[in-house]
């Protein structure tokens, strides 16, 4: 038997009951839950690491195949089940978790900044980054200007602490690719890319970020080039043999016409990625990869093209209030939106949840997404002015 953790509704991630498979979720979800037989799912009180050790050490005679999540902050919990209750190990979580670890095991298998433990006695030049080693997406990240200014920073955290930080250097670039999808357990890969246009550190001013099928589509060589480099990571940090879902960042430098490896996430993207993929590509990821996970099934690798360009639009927080999002109504080819509570609101983003609303919608180009883009980012202006 198969033990999915999972704090979350099961539409967000389009599971379905299977009978191989008992999902752990928490007793506020229970309403999400309504359809499902009493046998695949169970509720607890509290889901933490605590109660689901209890929970599996009072179900040691049972067959526990393997333990698994999507939700990026247990996966540690995961792996550590894992290796203690079910007959598939899973060591290899902490290289999708651990940054220090993760850019370790990358060494001379793919580009990527330079990098150390965070350390007093090291000094470490030019302009970079202080990382939580274990926080998700951006969490815990402070920049600097040079090693003084780095110093300061360490001096702001506890010296006992300083072994759960690293520090890398800040890499220039002109795009950001995200690479997101699954290696079966026979080794063959699902690949869908995605770009960003605009940058989460320079967002101010009632400015916006976009999120787009890649237009890599349009210069497959240099796509099928980073697809060969996003497999070499994949097959790096993981095991034969494991079915692993994945979403990695990589930089894009034109000048010097390469990838810099950015950092990965045994996941799937945000930003509503798996629906920008099923529209673009008439592919629904998530129930695929289900599919997938509990049998070997094989398909044909080749490279696959969008029938449309999809995008999705983060309004992002700058301290205004929001006063009207029905001008959104106005704007066709639109097939998801959610407009978000500004209780919590920021005077800059920080990252791509930073926001007032996101909105999905299509184009046939990559062009024309980035045209009502920007039409979208001029009406919200003027119905939400300062």
């Amino acid at each position: 038997m198969n033990y999915y953790i999972w704090p979350y509704s099961p539409h967000s991630l389009s599971l379905i009951e299977d009978h191989q498979t008992i999902v752990l979720t928490s007793e506020e979800n229970r309403s999400h839950f309504v359809d499902w037989s009493d046998k695949a799912v169970f509720f607890f009180d509290e889901l933490s690491f605590e109660t689901l050790f209890a929970y599996f050490r009072q179900h040691r005679g049972h067959s526990i195949d393997r333990i698994w999540t999507l939700d990026e902050e247990k996966i540690i919990w995961v792996s550590q089940l894992n290796n203690l209750f079910a007959t598939q190990r899973d060591d290899t979580a902490i290289l999708f978790k651990d940054k220090y670890f993760m850019r370790s095991a990358l060494q001379d298998i793919v580009l990527q900044p330079r990098f150390q433990k965070a350390s007093r006695q090291q000094p470490f030049s030019g302009k970079g980054f202080l990382k939580y080693r274990r926080s998700d997406s951006a969490q815990g990240v402070e920049d600097y200007q040079d090693d003084s200014e780095y110093q300061q920073l360490l001096l702001q955290i506890p010296e006992v602490s300083w072994a759960d930080y690293m520090v890398e250097e800040a890499v220039s670039y002109d795009t950001m690719y995200t690479i997101d999808g699954y290696r079966t357990a026979t080794g063959q890969f699902r690949l869908f890319a995605h770009e960003y246009y605009g940058k989460v550190n320079e967002v101010v001013h009632g400015q916006y970020l976009l999120l787009t099928t890649a237009s890599l589509y349009q210069k497959p060589e240099l796509l099928k080039r980073l697809f060969t480099l996003s497999k070499r990571v994949v097959n790096q940090l993981s095991r034969p043999g494991d079915t692993v879902p994945f979403h990695i960042e990589w930089f894009y430098q034109k000048d010097r016409n390469r990838f810099v490896f950015t950092e990965i996430g045994r996941r799937f993207g945000g930003g509503h990625i798996p629906r920008l993929i099923q529209e673009a590509f008439g592919i629904n990821l998530l129930q695929e990869y289900w599919a997938n996970l509990n049998k070997t099934t094989t398909f044909n690798e080749q490279l696959l093209y969008p029938k449309c360009y999809s995008a999705t639009y983060f309004q992002m927080h700058d301290g205004r209030a929001l006063i009207n999002t029905h001008f959104l109504n106005e704007f066709q080819n639109v097939f998801g939106q959610q407009v978000h509570d500004d209780s919590a609101m920021k005077a800059v983003g920080q990252s791509v949840n930073d926001n007032y609303f996101a909105l999905q919608f299509r184009a046939l180009s990559t062009v024309q997404l980035q045209k009502q883009a920007a039409l979208i980012n001029e009406r919200f202006k003027e119905e939400n002015p300062r």
